[in-house]
């Protein structure tokens, strides 16, 4: 089986972490071995859910503080924890806290990982609700995203403040047969407060506003 882990950055997900390992913890069976998060927040309850459920889950659930003390920018944060990766490792899944894989599409997860290939864009399904009945942004289906890469750090880095994304693949591929997903719930999460939040951010570091549709579906 090729193994894989997990890398990204966490911070202030009091209200996801939980559900996020619940909902990956059956990744197990499809090759998981390792779950890596750098804590772009100095002191938040976040550092401590993950080291509560570091004790009896299902693969090594590992934290670090970046080196940062406060928040700099997205690609500052995922570099950062691209470099955690264990080498043993030959792919990453690039996940978010708010967004899962579902067991009955994993079943082509070990296919994609052999082809000849340094990433895989997964087609992404955006919710309001988690049982996947009420689609967002359908026509914007299928939202590509990058979601494996291959473990090299010497090549694979993000660029990019914010809507960051992965350079250095010198063949990526797409999964056109749509089997697998991410699927994202964000706006099923956050408040008002936390998007409005997250458009203040996004503003700062140079980002587009592109939040009116969030504030249509939380009722402003």
């Amino acid at each position: 089986m090729i193994e894989f882990c997990i890398c990204g950055i966490i911070g202030n997900e009091e209200k996801t972490v939980n559900w996020f390992l619940d909902s990956a913890a059956f990744l197990v069976e499809f090759g998981l071995r390792a779950i890596n998060w750098v804590s772009t927040e100095d002191a938040s309850q976040t550092q401590e859910m993950v080291q509560q459920r570091a004790s009896n889950y299902v693969v090594p659930l590992n934290l670090w503080r970046s080196v940062h003390p406060t928040f700099v920018d997205f690609e500052t944060g995922r570099n950062e924890a691209l470099e955690k990766a264990q080498p043993e490792y030959p792919w990453i899944l690039l996940i978010d806290q708010d967004e899962c894989l579902l067991r009955n599409e994993c079943t082509v997860i070990q296919s994609l990982l052999r082809q000849p290939v340094e990433a895989w864009y997964l087609p992404r399904r955006k919710w309001l609700d988690l049982k996947c009945e009420r689609q967002v942004e359908e026509e914007f289906y299928p939202d590509w995203q990058i979601s494996w890469i291959r473990n090299d750090p010497s090549r694979i880095r993000y660029k990019g403040k914010v809507h960051e994304t992965i350079v250095g693949n010198s063949s990526i591929a797409y999964h056109k047969e749509r089997v697998l997903h991410k699927h994202h719930f964000e706006p099923y999460w956050r408040d008002l407060n936390d998007i409005k939040n997250k458009r203040d951010l996004y503003t700062k570091l140079g980002g587009p506003n592109a939040f009116q549709r969030h504030f249509s579906l939380l009722g402003e």
